[in-house]
């Protein structure tokens, strides 16, 4: 886990202040309030933007890891189980665009090809 500092400089000037610019102060640190909620919303997007990658950078240069549990991306056709040796796919064979024909295939494998830690298929009726 990495932790780093999120800021941003608001320019809030002497002038401002001696020359009766409170709406403007005030806009300015209510905008700055939303600096954090809006950062954590880009990270999770591209969490799925950068699905078929194991890492990507930020705006900040710095490299994001996205890999998970197996090392793999979160979009891989060969992620491996911890109690069985089954594997299981969770994307598409060849990408295709997206279409009717698509989305069935996704919605065949997600009921088809989900399973738990011991390799049992797990089963459920999608909404």
């Amino acid at each position: 886990m990495t932790k780093y500092r999120v800021a941003e400089n608001i320019g809030i000037s002497y002038e401002m202040m001696t020359e009766n610019k409170y709406p403007e102060i005030q806009s300015a640190l209510f905008s700055g309030g939303q600096k954090g909620p809006n950062t954590i919303d880009l990270d999770l997007t591209h969490r799925l933007t950068f699905g078929t990658a194991t890492s990507y950078t930020d705006r900040d240069g710095r490299t994001i890891d996205t890999a998970v549990g197996d090392t793999f991306q979160l979009f891989y056709s060969l992620h491996a189980l911890r109690g069985s040796s089954i594997t299981f796919r969770n994307r598409l064979a060849n990408n295709p665009q997206l279409s009717k024909g698509a989305l069935e295939a996704i919605e065949r494998l997600v009921t088809e090809n989900t399973f738990n830690h011991l390799g049992r298929v797990l089963s459920f009726c999608p909404v």
